[in-house]
């Protein structure tokens, strides 16, 4: 291919006659070389990132030509890396750029990473929360955006969790008023998903509603 490519671009130059033939071909030489170092890539990148091995997917993507980093099924996988590495603003913006015009496959991957974001930054907040990293896991809930109402339960009950250890910090520095507020600011945000049909699913949510009620009643009764 490189032959035929270098003889194309050289009859180009060198032959009028062939001058129009030759540009044809140069170009679908061109082409059919982007698309074998997008599959090499692809082959590649999606290795390391199966292998969870996401920086080096994207170092490996970044040194790529930006024509061929703009492959929709590499910009899945940048997204997925990025996803990965918990960068999910990133993320999000390598998946927006996926075009609507792609094949069924990646139509199929835009509709659905919404879910998929969404989901991971939720694990990843609520693992943070849990180890009492409530500055991190707040940065990761304020841009989260629910795509169903069980998300938008999960999402409050995280952003709840968050309120609920701010109360707990605030409590024990003494400032028990501030500390109400964020109690009672928590039990706000879950108090819409505390019934329903899928309550069964959602007992950890009146679990801590109940704690966070106790707490704020705590400081009334004194």
């Amino acid at each position: 291919m490189q032959r035929a490519l270098r003889l194309a671009e050289l009859a180009e130059k060198l032959h009028a006659p062939s001058g129009k033939q030759a540009q044809v071909l140069a170009e679908r030489a061109r082409a059919l070389e982007r698309r074998m170092d997008a599959m090499e890539a692809l082959n590649e990148v999606g290795s390391l990132v199966g292998a969870k091995r996401f920086d080096e997917a994207l170092q490996l993507l970044d040194r790529k030509d930006a024509a061929i980093a703009r492959e929709p099924r590499l910009l899945r996988l940048r997204a997925l890396a990025l996803l990965g590495l918990r960068r999910f603003d990133e993320a999000d913006e390598a998946a927006a750029q996926i075009p609507g015009s792609s094949g069924t496959d990646m139509q199929e991957f835009v509709a659905q990473y919404p879910a998929l974001a969404f989901r991971q930054r939720l694990a990843v907040a609520l693992g943070m929360l849990r180890e009492g990293k409530r500055g991190e896991a707040d940065g990761i809930l304020r841009t989260a955006v629910a795509p169903d109402d069980k998300g938008a339960g999960e999402l409050a009950y995280c952003r709840a969790f968050a309120s609920a250890l701010e109360g707990f910090e605030l409590k024990r520095k003494g400032e028990h008023d501030a500390s109400r507020k964020c109690f009672l600011a928590g039990m706000s945000g879950i108090a819409p998903y505390l019934g329903g049909s899928a309550s069964g699913d959602r007992a950890h949510i009146a679990e801590l509603f109940d704690r966070m009620e106790k707490e704020a009643d705590s400081y009334v009764r004194r």
